[in-house]
């Protein structure tokens, strides 16, 4: 049974019946106390008591597990010229032992001074002369507890025993406030299989995972944070191993990690597939930028001389650029002023000539002589009359289809041009521009541990 003072009837003997100082102590001291296991029973015939294990204990804030069988034996001292009691403990080294009391001459047996370094679980009375022990010597103090929550400097990880599902809040001295972290224990009857659950100030940091980038306002880097600004950790795997482990091989020299200059730097996500976005914690992007000529949209420019030109030629050249079908071409000739003139014609050597100026008859009636003399020659004069405008009409095809050609025309401006401006404007720079946008200036740091 638990933690218990008897009755006087139910005691065999009346010493039993009377509290202790160490009584109270037991049941208000909430640093110590059972939690499974410690049912003690008498091995009959001697001085030997056994222990049920596994037993787990509270013991001044921490939990360890006392043995790995079914139970541990111990044994009370040979008794002594009076009665005492002993206490059966789990002392500072986690193990099952014995503290023996005294015997006092003319006064009732106390318990021994318990200096809290033990967790009781039973009180032996030890009869004057005793030598064997029987059950209704031996006195159930265990304090039983259902839930272990603990308290103490220090963090547990190491250092506090106890079985999973205890608790462990960290506190400062005599203050015993909450400064540092609260733990759970999640695996194992050891000292290890400790995680943080609740935190404040610097420990919270803690529940953050290594390598998580965040912004902050500081001019400093939290607690196990470090600001990317292009510096070298020195032996970073060993001193930060969860972050070794995530960081990129680009960041890694032997031990050391190359930590990102990210100032002046915004943060992109991981796209497959683009080249810019497919290294994770490389570096990209530029905050200027400087035009190139595929760049620069569609424009005109326009402009003016600034003084009149000297005499200049313009050549040109006209050509088809396919083949025209069969076609004509129509001229018509003639003079432009009145053509008044005269062709004489007159054939030399002859006997007789006849005047044909002014005859506009059939040259076959030409009036010759009746009676031309044997051996004369005959022939005839005269022009074209006096009114001579007329007209020659031209016309014809080309006979088929005609070539590619061309017609060349060149000519000048036979004098100086008007005076004109042609202004060209040449605003623009090729100076780099920033392509910042609106922002918010921070410390970019990252998790190390």
């Amino acid at each position: 049974m638990p933690f218990t003072v008897p009755n006087r009837p139910d005691a065999s003997h009346t010493d039993q019946a009377e509290p202790d100082s160490v009584d109270f102590q037991i049941a208000t001291d909430h640093r110590f106390g059972v939690f499974t296991g410690g049912d003690a029973s008498p091995q009959g015939g001697n001085m030997v008591v056994s222990i049920t294990t596994p037993l787990v204990v509270l013991r001044n804030g921490q939990a360890p597990t006392v043995g790995t069988g079914t139970s541990l034996n111990v044994t009370i001292g040979p008794a002594s010229s009076g009665p005492r009691f002993d206490l059966i403990v789990v002392n500072s080294a986690n193990a099952l032992a014995v503290v023996s009391g005294t015997t006092l001459a003319g006064t009732n047996p106390r318990f021994p001074v318990w200096d809290r370094t033990c967790t009781i679980l039973h009180a032996v009375y030890v009869p004057a002369g005793t030598t064997a022990l029987t059950p209704d010597l031996i006195i159930d103090k265990r304090r039983m507890v259902s839930d272990i929550s603990m308290r103490g400097s220090g963090l547990p990880e190491g250092n506090v025993t106890a079985p999973p599902g205890s608790m462990w809040a960290n506190i400062d001295g005599d203050a015993g406030q909450f400064t540092t972290s609260s733990w759970v224990k999640d695996s194992g009857t050891g000292n290890t299989g400790w995680f943080q659950v609740i935190t404040d100030g610097t420990a919270q940091q803690r529940l953050i995972p290594a390598g998580t980038i965040s912004a902050t306002i500081a001019n400093a880097p939290d607690v196990g944070w470090l600001f990317l600004q292009g510096q070298t950790v020195i032996n970073a795997s060993t001193l930060y191993p969860d972050f070794w482990s995530k960081i990129p091989s680009g960041w890694k020299s032997g031990n050391n990690a190359l930590l990102p200059d990210a100032r002046q730097r915004g943060l992109g996500g991981y796209q497959s597939g683009i080249p810019e976005f497919t290294t994770l914690g490389g570096l990209g992007g530029a905050n200027n930028h400087t035009n190139t000529l595929a760049e620069m949209p569609a424009h005109n420019h326009g402009g003016t001389t600034g003084s009149e030109n000297t005499d200049h030629s313009h050549g040109v050249s006209i050509w088809s650029d396919w083949v025209s079908s069969d076609h004509t071409h129509g001229f018509n000739v003639n003079t432009n002023t009145v053509g008044s003139h005269a062709h004489p014609a007159e054939q030399a050597g002859l006997s007789y000539m006849v005047e044909m100026s002014s005859y506009t008859g059939d040259l076959n009636t030409v009036p010759w002589p009746s009676t031309p003399n044997s051996g004369l020659q005959y022939g005839w004069r005269g022009g074209t009359g006096s009114a001579g405008d007329h007209a020659h009409n031209v016309a014809g095809s080309t006979g088929g289809i005609s070539a590619n050609h061309q017609h060349a025309v060149n000519g000048n401006t036979s004098g100086r041009s008007v005076g004109h401006t042609h202004t060209l404007s040449t605003n623009g720079s090729t100076a780099p521009f920033s392509v910042v946008s609106a922002i918010l200036i921070v410390n970019w740091q990252i998790k190390v541990h």
